[in-house]
């Protein structure tokens, strides 16, 4: 959500494969067209916006880098600010979402937080936690299954 504009945007971000750069569109409502605004040079990140107009991507760690938390230019997906995170080791499914003042991530089956105002730090929330989860927040497709 962007408050200068008033608009509300849903960014999805991927490609064909999951090494190297992917795509970065928007998805217009309710005519669901893709409009590609740029291209992510870091990897495939779990996307989420502030509320303010920021969008923020998470990458979990890979071979050729650690766990990193990036702002992202909303109109053509370059790194604007980037925080990496040497604590967040673990590999499988990943999640993002901003939430209450702090980034909720979610990779492999630990939690960690990070806040807004200091975001150069992940503080392990709950490790080993015996679930994996792969999405955070709340389904944005969910206005299009009303009356059906």
């Amino acid at each position: 959500f962007d408050p200068k504009t008033n608009k509300d945007t849903l960014y999805i971000a991927g490609g064909l494969s999951m090494s190297g750069t992917c795509t970065l569109a928007t998805v217009d409502f309710p005519s669901l067209k893709v409009t590609t605004v740029g291209t992510v040079k870091e990897g495939w990140p779990e996307l989420s916006g502030t509320g303010d107009g920021s969008l923020w991507g998470f990458y979990p760690s890979q071979a050729s880098y650690k766990a990193a938390l990036v702002r992202l230019d909303p109109h053509n997906g370059a790194s604007l600010e980037t925080y990496y995170y040497s604590n967040v080791t673990e590999a499988g499914s990943w999640a993002m979402k901003f939430w209450g003042g702090q980034f909720w991530i979610f990779v492999g089956n630990s939690i960690y937080a990070v806040d807004r105002d200091k975001p150069s730090v992940a503080k392990s929330i709950m490790t080993n936690t015996g679930r994996n989860i792969v999405g955070a927040g709340v389904s944005t497709c969910a206005p299009l299954l009303k009356g059906k």
